[in-house]
C-alpha cells in the first residue's frame, strides 16, 4: 500500500516525476523564457506607440 501524506516536520512537498535538480532547471528555463517574452512585449508596445505617433503626426 502506498500512502502520500504531508511531511511530519512541516516542510513543503511536491509530487513530481523529476528530481529536485530537474525541477529547478525546468523552472529556471521557464523563468528565462517568460522574461524574454515580457521583454519582447515591452519592445513591441514601444514600437507600436512610436509608429502610432508617427502616423498621427503625418496626417
Amino acid at each position: 500500500m502506498s500512502v502520500i501524506s504531508e511531511p511530519a516536520n512541516g516542510e513543503p512537498f511536491l509530487i513530481a516525476p523529476l528530481s529536485a535538480d530537474g525541477l529547478e532547471k525546468r523552472e529556471r528555463r521557464f523563468a528565462a523564457l517568460y522574461f524574454v517574452l515580457g521583454l519582447a512585449c515591452v519592445v513591441l508596445c514601444a514600437w507600436a506607440i512610436r509608429h502610432a505617433s508617427l502616423l498621427a503626426a503625418g496626417q
